[in-house]
This record gives C-alpha cells, structure tokens and sequence, in this order.
C-alpha cells in the first residue's frame, strides 16, 4: 500500500512541477475548459493506445525487442496522441499560435503518461517503477508538446504548399525517440542510460519551439496581413538573409546579439545545488558502492545511475535553459549564410530580375521593385548555382503595399507546382557550398594554429 501510495503521490508531484514549470515558460494562462478536455483526451489516447495494442498483440505474434519497442508501443502512442491532439486542436480552435498548442498539447500528454504508469504499478518493482515514472512522464509530456507544436504548423499553414509534411515530420521524430526510449527500457544493462540523453534531446525540440513561439506573431496578427505561417517564415528567412547581405558588405552594423540570456540568482543557485547533489550521488556510486544498498535496498546500481544521477542532470540542463535562450537571437541573428540565386518573373507586358534566398515547396518570397504590376499569370525562371531552369508558371500570391517603396518589398509568389528539379538542385548546391565554407574555416583555423 505504501508503495502504491507512493508512485501515485510521485506522478502527481511530477505532473504538477512540469506543468508549472511549462506555463511560467510559455508566460500562459490557459481556459479551464480546454486544459480539462486536454486531460481527458489524453486518457483516452491513452485507452485508445492501449486497446489497439491489446489487439495487435493477439493476432500478430511477435517477441522480438525491435518489434515491441518500435510498433506495438511507440507508433501507436505516438499515432493516438496526434490523432487526438489533431481532433482537439480542430474542434476547439486552438490554432492561434504556438504557445496554444504546445501548452494544451503538455495537458494531454501529462495525463497520458500518468495513466499509462498506473498500469505498470502491479507489473514492476519499486525502484523500476519510480525509474519509469521520472523518465516516462516528461517523455510523454516533451513528444505531445513538439506534436502540438507540429500541429498548430499544420493547421495555419497554407493548403497549397502541402501542410500535411509537417505532422509527418512531428509524428517520426516522436515516433524515432519514442522507439529508442522503449528499446533502452526493454534492453536493460547499459542501454538504460541513453534514456536521460533522449530525454535531452526531446527537451531541446521542444525548447526550440517554445522560443520561437516568442517571435512568431500569432494567427490573429498573420490574418490582418493576410499571411498563413508558412509565408510568415519564408518572408522571415528572406529579411534575415538579406540582412546577412547588408551587414557582410558593410551597409549596416552588426548588432551585438547574445544567445543566452542573463541567468537569474534564484536560477543559478538551484543548478549549482542540483550539481552538488550529483556529485554527492556520483561519489557514493565510485567509492562506496555498498553504502547505496543500505540506503536504498534491493536498487540496481542501473537503475541508481539513472535515477540519481543522469536524470537530475537533465533536469539541471532543462533549468539552464529554460528561459536561457533569447528569442531575439533567433529573430535577428543570422546563423547561416544564405545562397542567392537569380529567378526572372514576367507576364505580357512586364517583367523583373531578381534573387532569391530559399527555394521550399511552391511558394517562395523575392524582394520586387514592382509587384503591383506582375498580374495574371508569370512566367518563371530560376538560375540556380549557374543552372537555368525555365518553363515554370505562378503567380503573386501576396505583397505588402506598405513595403512597396522601401528596400524589403517583395512578393510572395505561387507556383502551378512544386519545382521538384530546383529544390533538389538548390539543396545539393546548398550542401557544397556549406562543406566548402567549412572546409576552408577548418583550414583557416589549422593555419592560424600551426603558424
């Protein structure tokens, strides 16, 4: 009874410090209404989960670790959380920006994880259970965010530009750490320890969204400019890139742009306690190992490693970071140098040069002297990497008449299709441009070195 008493108390615990901890990141007051629909869809994608694997197991045989680890838990976890996240975002409209959507997504996930660690109460031991919880519940809680973040992508995205890539994209990458964590789990000795680097990575994601969420406008805002998010981003990676251009030849200062931000002292005292307390742990496992089953019996040294030492270390990392990252960084720092390729639009009467930064999918966005001219249908022609590529069709799908006269007017333009042959083209240009900038930082570095 105690020890029942004790995984539910230590689930709870858990579930309420990550929701806290989430909120205060997303800076987030979330409508009850939604928050408790989001608890109850997370068990049912729980139940859901579980009745279909039930299933499976009973007509397809299979005992093998890779099949367990990577069918019959994971995909169908990760499958029955999107389906009802994707269901709850619809019907709800929770489609307003990012913070929205991972925030709702957390809710669902947090009850998922919670319900599915009551199941293995009657079928584990003590310390695997409190193993399993530590790990499984966050886990749950990281993949639904990033499947919420994916989805919101999704559903503001524009529908010609095929915005269905992007839960594809959110359910494999779940579905990848998903596998891997059942596989470490299942696995057992040494492989249990990649848990917490998976934990990490997942955190990361979904830090990565929680900080551009910070400097995407929201729906609301992308609507009164007649924008879906995806056009948000092309036009956001052309300014910056451009920027690049203006500050590499000297037209505009370099502003000085820190990644982190200033770590507060509240914040640096608990990583710097969080730090003794792994240490502490960390020198009981080297130099008195029996003293760990005295103070914590019939614990494997593992599941030790695990529980004490690797997983306080990523809570230490996800307190360094939250709140770490400035958003400004990613806003106005340029990270990669962009590739400026020429394309030509015209129609009968009237027709432009220009550049172009980013070639993805059927639109893309090109600074324009005068777009207000380039009606009707347009004929495209891409020069990429000093390969032409004609005989392309599109039209202008949006322009900002507020920018016309200023250096940034440009033009997002549709094509009839994807230019399959120029994306492939401008990604494997895009590749030997970046290995060749490398190679020579590299041989700049060893010459500066060695001289």
């Amino acid at each position: 009874m105690s020890i029942l008493f004790t995984i539910i108390s230590l689930n709870f615990c858990l579930g309420f410090l990550y929701c806290r901890y989430y909120l205060r990141l997303l800076s987030l007051r979330p409508e009850k209404p939604l928050a408790l629909i989001s608890v109850i869809f997370g068990f049912a994608a729980a139940a859901c989960s579980l009745i279909l694997g039930n299933l499976l197991d009973s007509y397809i045989s299979g005992d093998s670790i890779l099949y367990r680890s990577f069918f019959l838990s994971s995909f169908l976890e990760e499958s029955c959380k999107l389906a009802f996240i994707l269901f709850l975002f619809r019907n709800n409209r929770i489609e307003y920006n990012l913070s929205d959507g991972i925030c709702y997504a957390i809710f669902l996930g947090l009850t998922f994880g919670i319900l599915e660690n009551f199941i293995y109460i009657s079928e584990l031991e003590f310390w695997s259970l409190v193993f399993r919880t530590v790990t499984s519940l966050p886990f749950h809680l990281l993949t639904s965010g990033i499947l919420g973040a994916y989805t919101v992508m999704y559903l503001n995205s524009n529908k010609d530009n095929y915005p269905f890539v992007y839960l594809i994209k959110g359910l494999a990458f779940t579905y990848l750490l998903h596998g891997f964590y059942n596989y470490s789990a299942l696995a057992l000795h040494e492989r249990m320890a990649y848990i917490p680097i998976l934990l990490i990575i997942a955190f990361v994601r979904l830090e990565w969204f929680v900080t551009k969420s910070k400097v995407i406008p929201s729906k609301e805002v992308l609507d009164s400019v007649n924008l879906k998010f995806d056009d948000y981003q092309l036009k956001s990676v052309y300014q910056k890139q451009n920027a690049w251009l203006r500050v590499s030849q000297g037209l505009v200062k370099r502003k000085n742009i820190n990644l982190f931000l200033n770590i507060s002292r509240r914040k640096f005292i608990s990583i710097f306690l969080l730090l003794l307390l792994i240490l502490f742990f960390f020198t009981l496992f080297l130099f008195y190992p029996l003293m760990i089953y005295k103070l914590f019996p019939s614990i494997r040294l593992l599941e030790y490693e695990c529980i004490f030492i690797y997983y306080p270390f990523f809570v230490m990392v996800s307190l360094f970071f939250a709140r770490s990252i400035n958003p400004k960084f990613f806003q106005d720092r340029i990270l990669k140098v962009p590739s400026v390729n020429a394309v030509r639009l015209g129609n009968d009467i009237f027709y432009e040069n220009s550049v172009v930064f980013h070639l993805s999918g059927k639109f893309f966005y090109t600074p324009l002297n005068a777009p207000e001219l380039l009606k009707g249908n347009l004929a495209v022609s891409f020069w990429i990497y000093g390969k032409e590529f004609s005989k392309r069709k599109g039209k202008v799908a949006w322009f900002n008449s507020s920018e016309i006269s200023s250096t940034d007017a440009g033009a997002m333009v549709q094509l009839e299709e994807i230019p399959i042959r120029e994306i492939l083209f401008w990604q494997y240009g895009r590749f030997l441009q970046n290995l060749k900038n490398f190679l020579r930082a590299f041989q700049f570095i060893l010459k500066k070195k060695f001289r």
